[in-house]
C-alpha cells in the first residue's frame, strides 16, 4: 500500500477541471492521507475503487525550487469529483490500474523563478558563511 501527503478537495461541486495550484479552490482544500491499494485509493474515510473512476487527470506542475508537483482529478461514475494536490514521484510516473491522461503544464516565468530563488538561497548561505568565519 501507497501512502501520499496530500491536499484535497473531496466531492468538489461538480468542477472537473482544476489543473492550477493558483486556483482560488485550493485555498479551501485541507491536508489528508491519500492511500493507493491494489484496487482503489482510500483517503478520509471515503474508498474509491480504480473500477469505479470513470475520468481521471495527472495535471504536472514544474517547480521553481526542487521537486514537481501534481494535481491529481478523479471523476467516479457516480458523478463524485476528488482533486488531490500530490508531491509528484515515481508512483505516478509508472502505468497505474486505471485510465489517466497526464498533461505536463508550462508554468509562465519559471526560469526567472527559478534564478531569483537560487540567488536568494545563495546570498543566505554566503551571509551565513560570512559570518560563522567572522567570528
Amino acid at each position: 500500500m501507497n501512502r501520499f501527503t496530500c491536499r484535497a478537495i473531496l466531492e468538489h461541486d461538480g468542477i472537473f477541471d482544476i489543473s492550477s495550484s493558483t486556483d482560488p479552490a485550493w485555498v479551501n482544500a485541507e491536508k489528508y492521507t491519500l492511500y493507493a491499494d491494489e484496487n482503489h485509493f482510500q483517503v478520509a474515510g471515503i474508498s474509491i475503487p480504480y473500477s469505479e473512476i470513470l475520468n481521471a487527470r495527472l495535471a504536472i506542475l514544474p517547480s521553481a525550487v526542487f521537486f514537481p508537483m501534481c494535481i491529481l482529478t478523479i471523476k467516479t461514475k457516480d458523478n463524485r469529483i476528488f482533486h488531490f494536490g500530490l508531491r509528484y514521484n515515481s508512483f505516478w510516473k509508472k502505468d497505474l490500474p486505471f485510465s489517466i491522461e497526464r498533461i505536463v503544464t508550462k508554468p509562465t516565468l519559471l526560469w526567472p523563478r527559478r534564478i531569483a530563488v537560487w540567488i536568494i538561497l545563495l546570498t543566505v548561505i554566503s551571509y551565513l558563511v560570512f559570518w560563522i568565519t567572522k567570528l
